[in-house]
């Protein structure tokens, strides 16, 4: 479950009990009764909505089974002399590279850990590549490793040739889900 996911489901269940206390589900004994009944009613259902609207509008996040989850290929930079000699040993093999810039506290960089790079179909179509992810989480070095390439924060992917040239034209700054990922590796020819 994604951590926005989490809190929304919490926040319901939380209106729920709430509602609950405030007597929705009390027999009407008194006029008094009515109204904290008529309010418990209210809250219950806002709470009830709260998590309905969450199973409706991300299923794939409530349920690690909903997608197809396959262990994920990065291997983790944390700084800038350990990138340097994963580019170097991808260039050196003649393998081109995706960087996935990461921190734990970036809500689309886990939506795309979970709902994109899981994939196998994504998987599959970055097979030949090198997968880095630069893991920017509490990390000392964050702003030297994005300002190596004028990054405002993550979510950011790059991709680089087989040549280690970068494909400018190809960063990805924002969430996208796989059939968004899978049409922009298409829109800008990034091979298997």
């Amino acid at each position: 479950m994604l951590p926005e996911t989490l809190a929304w489901v919490s926040g319901g269940g939380l209106l729920i009990l709430a509602g609950l206390y405030c007597g929705a589900l009390d027999p009407l004994t008194s006029p008094q009764g009515k109204l904290f009944r008529g309010i418990g009613l209210t809250i219950l259902a806002c709470g009830s909505a709260l998590i309905l609207a969450q199973f409706i509008s991300s299923p794939a996040a409530l349920s690690s089974t909903a997608s197809v989850q396959q262990p994920l290929p990065f291997q983790r930079i944390r700084s800038e002399q350990s990138l340097d000699q994963a580019l170097a040993s991808a260039r050196a093999n003649g393998q081109p590279v995706m960087i996935d810039y990461f921190a734990d506290w970036c809500t689309a960089c886990f939506e795309m850990e979970h709902e994109t790079f899981s994939q196998s179909d994504v998987q599959n179509r970055l097979s030949q590549h090198v997968w880095l992810q630069i893991d920017l989480t509490n990390n000392p070095q964050d702003n030297a490793l994005l300002q190596r390439y004028n990054l405002p924060g993550p979510p950011a992917i790059l991709f680089f040739d087989k040549q280690g040239n970068e494909l400018k034209n190809a960063r990805i700054y924002a969430y996208k889900s796989k059939a968004q990922f899978l049409n922009h590796l298409e829109q800008h020819r990034i091979q298997h």
